[in-house]
């Protein structure tokens, strides 16, 4: 079955910053505001209310035309700039000296204990970082003082 073009497309839109991140069709927004057409709450196949994941910011008489998140989304596939929990425990592992079975990876426990040597000096780019007492990624902005007159 072919998607119409003129079935209506819902804005969804940041928790952060408010913009458009994607759009869903109408269906995919009431799942997610976790409500009926007529504002009442979704039931979910088990008959228990679902939970929402954003917010509707069209009224509700209105077409259901944009919704809001409520809260960040996480990262769709793993990210270089952290060290996850599974790369601090293959570094424990290597260094604990254990035997390896069929199950583990030797090239992903290798690059475990390269991605935590190298953490030290690298960082995370994205975020302020506080290791070994130096906080690591702050940006000192100067103050501006500007003069201006108040009339209050």
């Amino acid at each position: 079955m072919a998607a119409h073009r003129n079935r209506l497309r819902v804005r969804v839109r940041s928790f952060v910053t408010n913009e458009i991140l994607r759009y869903v069709s109408e269906y995919e927004a009431r799942i997610m505001t976790a409500q009926n057409a007529d504002g009442s709450e979704k039931l979910g196949d088990d008959l228990r209310p679902l939970e929402a994941v954003a917010r509707r910011l069209s009224r509700l008489k209105a077409p259901l035309t944009d919704i809001r998140l409520l809260a960040p989304e996480r990262q769709e596939r793993r990210t270089t700039a952290t060290i996850t929990r599974g790369e601090t425990e293959n570094n424990a592992f290597v260094h604990e000296g254990v035997r390896l079975t069929a199950q583990d990876s030797i090239r992903s426990l290798d690059a475990s204990v390269n991605k935590v040597e190298a953490w030290p000096h690298v960082f995370d780019q994205k975020n302020v970082v506080i290791a070994a007492g130096k906080a690591h990624g702050v940006i000192h902005v100067p103050v501006i003082e500007e003069r201006y007159l108040n009339f209050a």
